[in-house]
Protein backbone atom coordinates (compact mmCIF):
# COMPACT_ATOMS: atom_id res chain seq x y z
CA UNK A 1 0.00 0.00 0.00
CA UNK A 2 1.40 3.31 -0.79
CA UNK A 3 1.21 6.01 1.80
CA UNK A 4 1.38 9.33 1.03
CA UNK A 5 4.17 12.00 2.06
CA UNK A 6 3.65 14.45 3.92
CA UNK A 7 4.08 17.93 2.06
CA UNK A 8 5.63 20.85 3.42
CA UNK A 9 5.36 24.49 2.13
CA UNK A 10 8.43 26.50 0.98
CA UNK A 11 8.82 29.63 -1.63
CA UNK A 12 8.10 28.15 -5.00
CA UNK A 13 7.26 24.72 -4.25
CA UNK A 14 5.10 22.07 -2.75
CA UNK A 15 5.94 18.47 -2.61
CA UNK A 16 3.42 15.66 -3.30
CA UNK A 17 4.87 12.58 -4.83
CA UNK A 18 3.56 9.36 -2.93
CA UNK A 19 5.92 6.45 -2.39
CA UNK A 20 6.32 4.24 -5.52
CA UNK A 21 3.62 1.53 -6.55
CA UNK A 22 4.68 -1.48 -7.83
CA UNK A 23 3.00 -2.93 -10.62
CA UNK A 24 4.64 -6.23 -12.24
CA UNK A 25 3.23 -5.62 -15.72
CA UNK A 26 4.85 -2.70 -16.29
CA UNK A 27 7.43 -2.62 -19.30
CA UNK A 28 11.01 -2.47 -18.51
CA UNK A 29 13.56 -0.82 -20.56
CA UNK A 30 16.38 -2.79 -19.26
CA UNK A 31 14.08 -5.80 -21.11
CA UNK A 32 15.13 -3.82 -24.75
CA UNK A 33 18.39 -1.81 -23.98
CA UNK A 34 20.51 -4.80 -25.42
CA UNK A 35 20.18 -3.77 -29.00
CA UNK A 36 19.55 0.17 -28.00
CA UNK A 37 22.32 2.24 -29.30
CA UNK A 38 25.00 4.00 -26.75
CA UNK A 39 23.54 7.25 -26.39
CA UNK A 40 25.86 11.04 -27.12
CA UNK A 41 27.70 12.33 -23.97
CA UNK A 42 25.61 15.00 -23.33
CA UNK A 43 22.18 16.32 -24.23
CA UNK A 44 20.21 19.51 -23.36
CA UNK A 45 16.61 19.81 -24.55
CA UNK A 46 15.76 22.43 -22.40
CA UNK A 47 17.28 24.95 -24.32
CA UNK A 48 14.66 25.49 -26.91
CA UNK A 49 11.52 26.09 -23.51
CA UNK A 50 10.85 29.60 -23.33
CA UNK A 51 9.30 28.89 -19.66
CA UNK A 52 8.30 26.60 -17.26
CA UNK A 53 4.75 27.30 -15.75
CA UNK A 54 4.35 26.89 -11.92
CA UNK A 55 1.50 24.98 -12.44
CA UNK A 56 0.52 26.28 -8.95
CA UNK A 57 2.74 23.80 -7.53
CA UNK A 58 3.99 26.46 -4.73
CA UNK A 59 0.32 26.19 -3.31
CA UNK A 60 -1.39 22.57 -4.60
CA UNK A 61 0.81 19.10 -4.29
CA UNK A 62 0.51 18.29 -7.88
CA UNK A 63 4.14 18.30 -8.86
CA UNK A 64 3.23 14.15 -10.26
CA UNK A 65 0.94 16.57 -12.93
CA UNK A 66 2.50 19.13 -13.63
CA UNK A 67 6.04 17.45 -14.43
CA UNK A 68 4.30 15.55 -17.42
CA UNK A 69 2.72 18.84 -18.24
CA UNK A 70 6.49 20.29 -18.52
CA UNK A 71 7.21 17.35 -20.81
CA UNK A 72 4.92 17.83 -23.19
CA UNK A 73 6.34 21.50 -23.37
CA UNK A 74 9.58 20.13 -23.69
CA UNK A 75 8.35 17.31 -26.88
CA UNK A 76 6.26 20.08 -28.54
CA UNK A 77 9.41 22.82 -28.17
CA UNK A 78 12.10 20.44 -29.63
CA UNK A 79 9.79 19.66 -32.51
CA UNK A 80 9.47 22.82 -33.39
CA UNK A 81 5.91 23.84 -32.13
CA UNK A 82 6.17 24.87 -28.87
CA UNK A 83 2.58 24.33 -26.74
CA UNK A 84 1.80 24.49 -23.18
CA UNK A 85 -0.90 23.37 -21.10
CA UNK A 86 -3.15 25.03 -19.40
CA UNK A 87 -4.16 25.43 -15.39
CA UNK A 88 -7.29 24.13 -16.77
CA UNK A 89 -5.56 21.19 -18.39
CA UNK A 90 -3.17 20.09 -15.02
CA UNK A 91 -6.00 20.74 -12.52
CA UNK A 92 -8.57 18.69 -14.34
CA UNK A 93 -5.76 15.70 -14.37
CA UNK A 94 -4.86 16.37 -10.80
CA UNK A 95 -8.49 15.97 -9.61
CA UNK A 96 -8.87 13.08 -11.76
CA UNK A 97 -6.38 11.07 -10.59
CA UNK A 98 -6.00 12.36 -6.87
CA UNK A 99 -9.46 13.10 -6.22
CA UNK A 100 -8.40 16.82 -5.15
CA UNK A 101 -11.36 19.02 -4.96
CA UNK A 102 -10.75 23.07 -5.83
CA UNK A 103 -12.71 23.87 -2.47
CA UNK A 104 -13.56 22.20 0.73
CA UNK A 105 -16.28 23.72 2.57
CA UNK A 106 -14.40 21.47 5.70
CA UNK A 107 -11.35 23.13 5.51
CA UNK A 108 -11.39 27.06 4.57
CA UNK A 109 -8.04 27.21 4.73
CA UNK A 110 -6.64 23.78 4.36
CA UNK A 111 -7.66 21.49 1.39
CA UNK A 112 -8.13 18.12 2.96
CA UNK A 113 -8.63 16.59 -0.75
CA UNK A 114 -4.96 17.90 -1.80
CA UNK A 115 -2.82 14.78 -1.24
CA UNK A 116 -0.76 14.24 -4.20
CA UNK A 117 -0.88 11.50 -6.55
CA UNK A 118 0.83 8.49 -7.39
CA UNK A 119 3.13 8.61 -10.26
CA UNK A 120 2.46 5.32 -12.20
CA UNK A 121 -1.42 6.11 -11.54
CA UNK A 122 -0.50 9.55 -13.30
CA UNK A 123 1.32 7.39 -16.24
CA UNK A 124 -2.13 5.59 -16.47
CA UNK A 125 -4.05 7.81 -16.60
CA UNK A 126 -1.92 9.90 -18.97
CA UNK A 127 -2.30 6.96 -21.68
CA UNK A 128 -5.92 6.20 -21.25
CA UNK A 129 -7.73 9.50 -20.39
CA UNK A 130 -5.18 12.20 -21.19
CA UNK A 131 -3.57 15.14 -19.67
CA UNK A 132 -5.26 17.85 -21.64
CA UNK A 133 -5.67 16.36 -25.29
CA UNK A 134 -2.33 15.04 -24.62
CA UNK A 135 -2.12 10.65 -24.37
CA UNK A 136 1.11 8.80 -24.38
CA UNK A 137 1.02 5.11 -26.16
CA UNK A 138 3.22 3.70 -23.80
CA UNK A 139 5.67 4.14 -20.82
CA UNK A 140 8.76 1.90 -19.85
CA UNK A 141 10.53 1.69 -16.33
CA UNK A 142 13.84 3.08 -16.14
CA UNK A 143 16.35 1.95 -13.96
CA UNK A 144 17.67 5.41 -12.06
CA UNK A 145 21.28 3.59 -10.89
CA UNK A 146 22.18 3.04 -14.25
CA UNK A 147 23.69 5.99 -16.20
CA UNK A 148 23.58 4.70 -19.68
CA UNK A 149 19.57 3.53 -19.48
CA UNK A 150 18.43 6.96 -18.22
CA UNK A 151 20.95 8.58 -20.58
CA UNK A 152 19.25 6.60 -23.47
CA UNK A 153 15.57 7.22 -22.35
CA UNK A 154 16.33 10.61 -22.56
CA UNK A 155 18.08 10.90 -25.86
CA UNK A 156 15.39 8.28 -27.62
CA UNK A 157 12.25 9.47 -26.07
CA UNK A 158 13.23 13.29 -24.63
CA UNK A 159 12.35 12.90 -21.41
CA UNK A 160 12.26 10.85 -18.08
CA UNK A 161 9.58 11.65 -15.68
CA UNK A 162 11.61 11.19 -12.38
CA UNK A 163 10.42 10.72 -9.13
CA UNK A 164 12.69 12.22 -5.56
CA UNK A 165 13.11 10.95 -2.30
CA UNK A 166 13.94 14.56 -1.00
CA UNK A 167 15.93 14.44 2.39
CA UNK A 168 15.68 17.54 4.74
CA UNK A 169 18.84 18.77 3.23
CA UNK A 170 17.26 19.42 -0.36
CA UNK A 171 14.56 21.87 1.58
CA UNK A 172 17.25 23.87 3.14
CA UNK A 173 19.01 24.06 -0.25
CA UNK A 174 16.15 25.21 -2.06
CA UNK A 175 15.21 27.46 0.84
CA UNK A 176 19.23 29.25 0.45
CA UNK A 177 18.57 28.93 -3.70
CA UNK A 178 21.61 26.01 -3.90
CA UNK A 179 21.54 23.20 -6.33
CA UNK A 180 20.16 20.18 -4.64
CA UNK A 181 23.32 17.91 -4.13
CA UNK A 182 23.67 15.39 -1.93
CA UNK A 183 25.71 15.94 1.31
CA UNK A 184 24.96 12.56 3.75
CA UNK A 185 22.52 9.34 3.57
CA UNK A 186 21.87 9.67 7.19
CA UNK A 187 20.34 12.27 9.47
CA UNK A 188 18.84 15.33 8.06
CA UNK A 189 20.05 13.74 4.83
CA UNK A 190 18.37 10.69 4.71
CA UNK A 191 16.19 9.84 1.32
CA UNK A 192 12.53 11.34 1.91
CA UNK A 193 12.65 13.02 5.50
CA UNK A 194 12.04 15.94 3.33
CA UNK A 195 9.32 14.27 1.57
CA UNK A 196 8.86 13.08 -2.07
CA UNK A 197 8.84 15.09 -5.19
CA UNK A 198 8.07 14.77 -8.86
CA UNK A 199 10.55 16.11 -11.90
CA UNK A 200 10.73 16.07 -15.75
CA UNK A 201 14.26 15.62 -16.66
CA UNK A 202 15.63 16.66 -19.75
CA UNK A 203 19.24 16.94 -19.70
CA UNK A 204 23.00 15.75 -19.41
CA UNK A 205 26.36 15.88 -19.79
CA UNK A 206 29.25 14.11 -18.79
CA UNK A 207 28.97 14.07 -15.43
Amino acid sequence: MAVPTEKMVIPGKRLGKHERKIDPRTLELATYDAGLPMPPPSLTLSDKVPDWPLYMNDELGDCAIAAPAHEIEAWTANAGRERSLTMHDVLVAYEEVSGYKPRDPKHPTHNSTDNGCIMLDVLHHWRHQGIGTDKITAYVLVSHTDTVQLQQALWLFGGVYLGLRLPATAQLQLENKEPWTVVALVGKGEPNSWGGHAVNLVDYDEH
